[in-house]
């Protein structure tokens, strides 16, 4: 299976050219896209053996 979006890409605009500090003091909106390219050894858990396979992601900071 090939995918054209590989890698990891960042985009970050401020309308003014400032460094992505916050002055107002409000917590910013982090949007992270992630691609599962490939799975293998799925063990079918829902009705009819047929389940959706899902990505656990934490961060810390």
């Amino acid at each position: 299976m090939a995918s054209s979006n590989t890698g990891l890409h960042s985009r970050r605009g401020t309308s003014n050219g400032s460094s992505s500090s916050n002055p107002s003091g409000e917590t910013p909106v982090v949007i992270l896209r992630v691609q599962d390219l490939s799975c293998q050894n799925l063990k079918s858990r829902g009705i009819f053996d047929y389940s959706d396979p899902f990505v656990i992601v934490s961060s810390l900071g």
